[in-house]
């Protein structure tokens, strides 16, 4: 049985400095950026020389993980109870000791060998064979090895991005690294095949159920995945690889907004009780939908998110856990500035961000979408409320004025509304949300880079908890930092909906082809350089002139979209319910006086919470469904 293991292990060894090697000699410089000096660590963090492969392989495992991985996953989730779950990871991760310890040793870390060691000793005895994990307890935690971080404490080169079907994405040094951990698999040596795959087989697909429904929101839900996961992974990684410690800072103190991402389903089996559907509008398009049906349910609730917000994001899904334990059946739309949205709805092309025609709009797809579902679900219900969030909150009152002037379609009536942290000003909000991506500006040129790349590396080292990071409730974060990563996630929104929008209405804006598959890279740098005012004055006000709105300007766009026009209306409105935040700084002082003035005691402004942030407090959320329900 030795013999085959280690002609394995040097057969891995070659091949992987072979392709090392290789891969120094055939890298290439970064690709063009159109982005400004500082962002380039957000858009190209490590070269991509082989994207059009890497972008194929992304795309199989997308297909992979929607049609195989996940329904796979629901299916063991179901059969397999959590604490049996839990006892397959334990003893998959203890039966990976030798290849830890071989690697931490190779590394020098004497310490982490004997703790691992330690580790080891405790879980297999007390903890039966690694089934249950005394040892962290005891003062023995997990400490992560694996031959990618040897390679790359040894200096060798991370010899640019690379995508491996069913793995996942990397550096070509962690694909080496992956080949060099394959003889290290403690069933191979100890089962003869082919019970050895039955057993490995079992414990990859129970490592995979407990990760796969935030794989699965990744790809559905985030803006541009490609570039995202090549971010995070690969920085995840450097920081990992290199022992990064967090720098000790008295001033981090994100800004509160940061709570919203706190915002998720208690229960995680919760995910998978949504169902997707989609109907058919005037105009043929089938149009998408997620709901979470409930028999004999009475009330229904519909939920529009904020800008660039998914349908299947995580927040989406924690308020429709909130709604169904009060009997509510759900309804999710994505956000009306998602090409899942505005791909979707009849029209000619209309660019997304011009509010009141994006209203009228929505009016008639929530008409055909209550419809839809109250016919398949059999349903009738005896109030129908809507929660709005941000942009979301915008949508929801100006459907609330819609349907007071009497311009709702006759089979469509809400009960009662709720719009959380909307921006009276919307025009002015992004100008703020472009202020933020714009936080590098400040410094010298040459330095932008290494700060930015720091940002997202604490960023990163936080979310992996090591030894030389230990777990911590506080984002290691300024308050300007935290919003300059708002402002960044905010720009990927926007180049995903201007690829979209470009690519079904092209409108002559891109130098890139954005009906390109394969060679993508550009033409994602030159869509995050485009600013919310640019894509205003050089998108939404062309095309709204070209289509009959004379003399149509940024100015008077600006002026339509505020929510003051709707004074008159909203305040005659006694279905509808507000929530804010006076440290919101997508809102100003006046716009706070006109919320009160205007809602009265229909309008609750919280000292905290900036924007979004108070809905990370389930005690907070909870009351609002209250509010909403009761």
């Amino acid at each position: 049985m030795f013999r085959p293991i280690l002609k394995a292990t040097i057969t891995a060894t070659l091949l992987g400095t072979i392709a090392l090697f290789l891969c120094d000699s055939c890298v290439s410089d970064r690709t063009a950026l159109y982005a400004p000096t500082g962002a380039a660590s957000a858009l190209s963090p490590v070269s991509d020389t082989w994207e059009p492969y890497n972008r194929s392989v992304q795309a199989f495992n997308s297909g992979f993980e929607q049609h195989v991985a996940n329904p796979v996953s629901q299916l063991w989730r179901f059969a397999f109870p959590r604490p049996l779950r839990t006892r397959l990871s334990n003893f998959n991760e203890n039966i990976g000791y030798p290849l830890r310890l071989v690697a931490h040793a190779l590394e020098g870390k004497w310490d982490y060998c004997w703790t691992d060691t330690k580790r080891f000793v405790i879980n297999t005895t007390i903890g039966g064979l690694g089934l249950w994990d005394p040892a962290t307890s005891l003062g023995a935690p997990h400490i992560d090895g694996s031959f990618g971080r040897t390679l790359a404490r040894w200096g060798l080169p991370s010899g640019g991005y690379f995508n491996l079907p069913f793995s996942g994405p990397g550096t070509v040094r962690d694909g080496v690294g992956k080949l060099l951990d394959l003889p290290f698999n403690v069933v191979t040596w100890a089962v003869p095949a082919p019970a050895s795959y039955a057993v490995n087989g079992t414990l990859r697909v129970n490592d995979t159920a407990a990760t796969e429904p935030t794989i699965n929101r990744a790809f559905v839900t985030q803006p541009c995945h490609y570039e995202l996961m090549k971010l995070l992974i690969v920085l995840g990684n450097e920081a990992a690889y290199s022992d990064y410690k967090i720098p000790a800072n008295q001033d981090y103190l994100p800004d509160q907004s940061f709570g919203l991402l706190a915002m998720a389903p208690s229960d995680d089996s919760f995910y998978y009780q949504a169902r997707q559907r989609r109907v058919k509008l005037s105009g043929g398009q089938r149009f998408p939908y997620t709901c979470w049906p409930l028999r004999n349910a009475k009330k229904l609730v519909i939920l529009l998110p904020g800008i660039g917000a998914h349908r299947r994001s995580a927040e989406l899904s924690a308020f429709a856990e909130f709604f169904r334990q009060r009997d509510c059946a759900v309804i999710a739309l994505s956000s009306t500035f998602t090409p899942d949205y505005f791909t979707n709805v009849p029209g000619d092309n209309p660019p997304p961000g011009f509010i009141p025609e994006d209203a009228k709009v929505l009016a008639q797809v929530l008409n055909e979408v209550v419809r839809d579902f109250t016919s398949h679900y059999r349903n009738s219900f005896d109030t129908t409320v809507l929660l709005g969030y941000s942009l979301g909150g915008i949508n929801a009152l100006n459907l609330a004025a819609a349907e007071q002037r009497g311009e709702f379609p006759d089979t469509l009536h809400i009960d009662r509304y709720l719009a959380i942290n909307p921006p009276v000003d919307p025009v002015y909000a992004l100008s703020v949300v472009d202020n933020f991506f714009n936080y590098p500006e400040q410094f010298p040129e040459d330095e932008r880079e290494a700060i930015v790349r720091d940002i997202i590396m604490r960023l990163a080292a936080w979310m992996q908890p090591s030894p030389a990071n230990p777990p911590s409730p506080m984002v290691p974060l300024t308050r300007d930092e935290s919003q300059f990563l708002v402002g960044v996630n905010m720009r990927f929104h926007l180049a995903e909906a201007i690829q979209a929008q470009e690519k079904r209405s092209p409108s002559g804006l891109l130098k890139e082809d954005p009906q390109a598959w394969f060679h993508r890279n550009n033409l994602f740098a030159e869509t995050m350089s485009i600013s919310f005012a640019d894509y205003i004055e050089k998108v939404v006000v062309p095309y709204y002139q070209a289509h009959g709105m004379d003399g149509c300007t940024a100015e008077d766009l600006r002026k339509k979209c505020s929510l003051r026009t709707l004074t008159n209306d909203l305040a005659n409105t006694q279905n509808v319910l507000v929530f804010h935040s006076r440290n919101d700084f997508l809102v100003t002082q006046d716009d706070l006086h006109w919320f009160e003035t205007t809602f009265g005691p229909r309008a609750t402004i919280l000292n905290e919470g900036s924007h979004l942030g108070a809905l990370g407090n389930r005690t907070f959320v909870q009351n609002l469904v209250n509010a909403l329900i009761d």
